[in-house]
């Protein structure tokens, strides 16, 4: 898409709320060339934008900013779709009869892969997914990873094979090779680097295949309001399906990239050497001039500290220990080495480059911290404001430090929501209840942007503002009732403060005078309709750049 130039569109008659700093609310709202021209009343708006300008009566509808993913998997969102799906399976039995279904359909020899998206292991009866040898009940001509989360999948005896993972395989550096207590064998579940020996010999989607998906679940995350992301661990090689979707216009979903540095655990990292080119020649090489634009940057390098729920690191010992015989006091793993990773921070630093880094535990969280301060001794971070992903379970004496260094947190509600009932299974309650505290976050004046991480989690705008307002998990109930925000607390949360995570808040996440005019009309009042009726709303339109990207028919 493009942003042109034109005659003003003037939307009036409406509720508008701007989320500027006084979270002002008004009748209408000019735009022109792509931004904000006005907002006030309806007369003052009108008689600013002159007679020639184009009137769209808003008919008391409620207007928003545009929502801001601060943490999102669009492209892999969009490929998973195209995977076997589970969401209709209610015991262990359905899903063996899906993935046989899979098998037959693909033919002998080639690979089955599940999606997580909709699946979740408490929806059946029995509580869990199938182990390897369960799997091999039904494809034993397959190679099968099925998916029950993507740090966390199971493979089957044949793809184990192919990966030539045995029950003399060491454990690997940042991820777990599940065995059997009493045979030592393989049960087929693997965390975060050790899932990475069998992924890497499933075949990947062409160029070609990537072009359509990214444009297919654009137009899905246009028709829910969302009109900007932050996409992290994009490889160069996906960044290209994103620039030829620029270069085409048909970019439609602002996009800020992290590419991957560090262990390969979603696509392949930039080497040392490239991480020391600095981020304006590699956005040269790939396309991208300089800075890139609005609708397409490099916003920087993206890798991972701890794992998953399996995975976390904590002070404190899991309630489920995933390798009894090996760690009874298991308290997460890192998933690249702690001088790996200071190395790899101080180069990014020195090179120039944003940093975020996947951390969810307190542990984890008091590591990234003290090599982010040692690194800022070096070579100063806090003007590039570095990115602390999740941030899970901060301890009270973290916040005065994230500020210190002008870290931003990328925290997501929806983990609680999706993953609340294996946080208690594997944190205890306690832990689980306190998991993504965005409240204390914003009490204690950190920013932290909303989202999503998508395709991990929910990932509908509207069911976000929800999970916020109740805390509710989807098999664990209520977890942290004291975090529950207000409806403007959480309008903030998905709107101006995750520009502030890509540093665009000049520019995105308000409707203001200046700024790009992106925004969601909605089917329902945010501020006033009943709770429970917010996961309903939907929008009837959603503007980019003051273009209609989606209109409800």
């Amino acid at each position: 898409m493009s942003e042109k130039a034109d005659k003003p569109n003037v939307l009036y008659n409406g509720k508008i709320i701007t989320v500027d700093k006084n979270f002002t609310i008004v009748q209408a709202v000019s735009i022109q060339n792509g931004k904000f021209l006005a907002v006030g009343s309806d007369e003052e708006v009108k008689a600013s934008a002159g007679q020639d300008a184009e009137m769209i009566d808003l008919k008391g509808k409620t207007v928003i900013p545009g929502y801001i993913d601060s943490h999102n998997h669009m492209l892999v969102m969009g490929l998973e779709k195209q995977k076997v799906s589970l969401a209709s399976a209610r015991s262990i039995a359905d899903v063996l009869r899906i993935i046989g279904d899979a098998c037959k359909a693909a033919g002998p020899g080639k690979w089955v892969e599940t999606t997580q998206l909709g699946f979740e292991p408490q929806q059946l009866k029995e509580g869990r997914s199938p182990n390897r040898w369960e799997l091999d009940t039904v494809s034993s001509n397959n190679p099968v990873l099925h998916v029950e989360h993507l740090h966390f999948p199971c493979a089957n005896s044949y793809a184990l094979r192919l990966a030539n993972i045995t029950k003399d395989t060491p454990q690997p550096v940042g991820g777990i090779i599940m065995k059997d207590p009493a045979t030592g064998e393989p049960t087929g579940w693997l965390s975060d680097v050790a899932a990475e020996r069998v992924k890497a010999l499933i075949p990947k989607p062409t160029h070609g295949e990537k072009v359509e998906v990214l444009k297919s679940i654009m137009k899905e995350y246009n028709s829910l309001g969302i009109t900007s992301v932050i996409d992290t661990f994009v490889p160069l090689e996906n960044l290209e399906v994103y620039r030829e979707l620029r270069a085409n216009g048909e970019l439609t979903v602002r996009s800020k990239i992290m590419l991957p540095f560090g262990p390969d655990i979603l696509g392949a990292p930039l080497t040392s050497e490239q991480i020391s080119l600095g981020p304006k020649t590699i956005s040269r090489q790939a396309g991208l001039g300089d800075f890139g634009d609005d609708m397409l940057r490099i916003d920087g390098l993206k890798t991972m500290l701890d794992g998953g729920i399996q995975g976390a690191l904590f002070h404190e010992p899991y309630m489920v220990i995933p390798r009894e015989q090996e760690a009874p006091d298991y308290r997460g793993t890192l998933t690249v080495p702690e001088e790996t990773l200071r190395g790899l921070c101080i180069r990014a630093a020195q090179a120039g480059w944003r940093v975020g880094i996947h951390c969810l535990g307190d542990a984890g969280i008091e590591l990234l911290l003290n090599i982010w301060e040692e690194v800022n001794r070096q070579t100063p971070i806090e003007s590039k404001h570095w990115v602390l992903v999740h941030g899970f379970l901060p301890r009270s004496e973290h916040f005065e430090r994230i500020k210190k260094l002008g870290v931003r947190v990328a925290c997501q509600t929806a983990h609680t929501y999706t993953m609340g009932g294996d946080m208690v299974k594997w944190w205890g309650w306690e832990r689980a209840s306190r998991s993504n505290p965005v409240k204390e976050y914003m009490r204690n004046g950190v920013i932290v942007g909303g989202g999503s991480d998508a395709h991990y989690c929910e990932w509908r705008p509207s069911m976000l503002v929800w999970i916020d307002l109740t805390r509710q998990s989807k098999w664990a109930g209520l977890l942290g009732s004291d975090l529950i925000l207000t409806r403007e607390q959480s309008l903030i949360h998905h709107t101006i403060n995750s520009a502030y995570i890509s540093g665009d808040e000049d520019k995105q996440g308000s409707i203001e005078p200046g700024k790009l005019a992106d925004l969601a009309i909605l089917s329902d009042d945010i501020l006033t309709c009943p709770v429970e009726m917010i996961k309903e709303i939907e929008p009837l339109m959603t503007m980019v750049g003051g273009e209609v990207v989606y209109q409800r028919q």
